[in-house]
């Protein structure tokens, strides 16, 4: 969405499609978050090309996802959670607390309970999960916004690393 994180995608996977990859501090006087009302562009182009199988977004710092599906259905960060959880448990056998926000779904407790994880929801702002996430073994910490981290990485927002992990997840 115009922002900082624009160029590291390309580096990565220089052969895949990009929108709204040029400097522009105002964004273009789009509100650079990414969900579904400020991609409305990406998902028509989804829809359109009928060849896309996922679609990332990114906010100007990178550090927040959106996601959409092949079909060009948007994938809140609730899902995203969800996603990465059953991920990172089930097929990579990894064990650690989840941490999430109050505002984030209570699904989330459902699936960490499911795979046998504890789990910890605590106040809005991603500083209250950074804090637990630094002092305990923390698989992933998410909230409602498209901020998630987890383990064996910063802890901190990364929505580039969120989309690889996703893509890793498609690819597998």
């Amino acid at each position: 969405m115009y922002g900082a994180g624009q160029d590291a995608m390309k580096r990565i996977l220089p052969n895949i499609e990009f929108m709204h990859c040029e400097n522009n501090p105002s964004f273009y006087g789009q509100a650079p978050e990414p969900i579904a009302k400020n991609l409305q562009e990406l998902e028509a182009f989804i829809k359109e090309n009928g060849k896309i199988d996922c679609a990332l977004a990114t906010d100007g710092d990178a550090d927040r996802i959106g996601l959409y599906n092949g079909s060009g259905e948007f994938i809140d960060s609730h899902h995203i959670i969800l996603l990465l959880i059953h991920y990172l448990a089930k097929y990579k056998k990894e064990t650690g607390k989840v941490a999430t926000a109050f505002s984030t779904t209570p699904r989330v407790k459902v699936m960490a309970d499911h795979y046998n994880l504890p789990s910890e929801v605590v106040k809005i702002g991603f500083k209250y999960i950074a804090d637990i996430m630094v002092a305990e073994d923390v698989l992933v910490g998410g909230e409602e916004s498209g901020g998630i981290a987890v383990k064996g990485h910063i802890p901190e927002r990364d929505g580039i690393w969120m989309g690889l992990i996703i893509w890793e997840f498609m690819a597998k």
